[in-house]
């Protein structure tokens, strides 16, 4: 009896511990949210490495701009500081370079010496004595002239009178003379040592119309007088007419003198320096016997290719230009 009571208890108890379905199902939605919680949770944790690895990267990345920044900045800074900074040394450096009276003074000394070396002192007059001519010079040493010209048969004696060290030039050809006497005139310069011989062609030679001889003659005396000396042929514009004028022109270039000299140029003989100016400049100097009363004429006259002026009253126009 007791063996039937404990049989249907066994299978009961059989019964209990075997899962039901409903139990089954529940045990595998437990196990696959954990699964999902572990898979989620793996998913926030790399989530969360990712970002603490990109804060860092940016971190580094801001400490590496930053100073860059700062520079730019600073610099910029600088830039707008240093602005006024660099007006005001401009400002200063144009101070400095203002003149000083001491270097006016100097500037004008150098203005006068450029403008007086371009002057030869004219003492070919006749009238003048060996001892005027002396004074002269002495007085016009100080002036710094570029050449004293005087006529041949005066050097000797101005030379033995004279103690003030310049530059003597000699001219020839000023009255009528034989080719023979203008050589020897030519010579005598030449012992004398001018450092200038002015050659006036002669007027019957022009008037005639004797290119060759007259050619001839001037490539003569320029051989006589040499290479050291300083040859100009000088035409009277006062004594030639517009073509006898540039008859002579024609003759004097061809012989290649170191300068052409215009006498008694006057306004109404501007035609006559430019024909001059045309065919001397680039081959020889040019020199004009005029008037001047001011600074500006010399400056008017150098502009269209004179380089040299024969003056008269060299030391009163040397006065009056020191006075502008």
């Amino acid at each position: 009896m007791n063996d039937n009571l404990n049989l249907p208890l066994n299978e009961e108890e059989k019964i209990d511990a075997q899962p039901t379905v409903s139990e089954d199902i529940e045990v595998q939605k437990e196990a696959e949210y954990q699964e999902f919680m572990q898979t989620l949770a793996d998913i926030n944790a790399e989530l969360l490495a990712e970002e603490e690895q990109n804060q860092k990267s940016e971190e580094q990345v801001e400490i590496t701009e930053e100073p860059v920044n700062l520079i730019t900045s600073e610099e910029s800074k600088n830039e707008i500081a240093q602005e006024p900074k660099e007006e005001k040394e401009l400002s200063k450096e144009e101070k400095q370079h203002e003149p000083t009276e001491e270097e006016k003074k100097q500037y004008k000394a150098y203005r006068l010496q450029k403008l007086f070396s371009k002057i030869n002192c004219d003492l070919s007059s006749p009238s003048l004595t060996a001892t005027e001519i002396k004074d002269k010079v002495s007085c016009g040493a100080q002036y710094g002239f570029n050449c004293f010209m005087m006529l041949t048969s005066k050097l000797k004696a101005v030379k033995k009178q004279l103690k003030a060290k310049v530059k003597l030039g000699a001219v020839i050809g000023l009255g009528e003379s034989t080719y023979l006497a203008r050589k020897w005139e030519v010579r005598q310069a030449k012992w004398a040592k001018v450092k200038e011989i002015e050659y006036i062609v002669p007027l019957t030679a022009v008037k005639e119309n004797k290119k060759r001889p007259l050619i001839k003659e001037l490539n003569g005396l320029k051989k006589v007088a040499g290479n050291k000396i300083k040859f100009k042929i000088a035409i009277d514009a006062s004594a030639f007419n517009s073509l006898e004028f540039t008859f002579a022109l024609e003759c004097a270039v061809a012989t290649k003198p170191k300068c052409i000299v215009i006498k008694n140029f006057k306004d109404e003989k501007s035609k006559y320096l430019l024909n001059v100016a045309k065919n001397c400049i680039g081959k020889c100097e040019i020199e004009i016997q005029t008037k001047l009363s001011s600074s500006k004429e010399i400056t008017s006259f150098s502009e269209i290719g004179v380089d040299y002026f024969s003056v008269e009253n060299a030391i009163g126009l040397a006065e009056l230009i020191k006075c502008e």
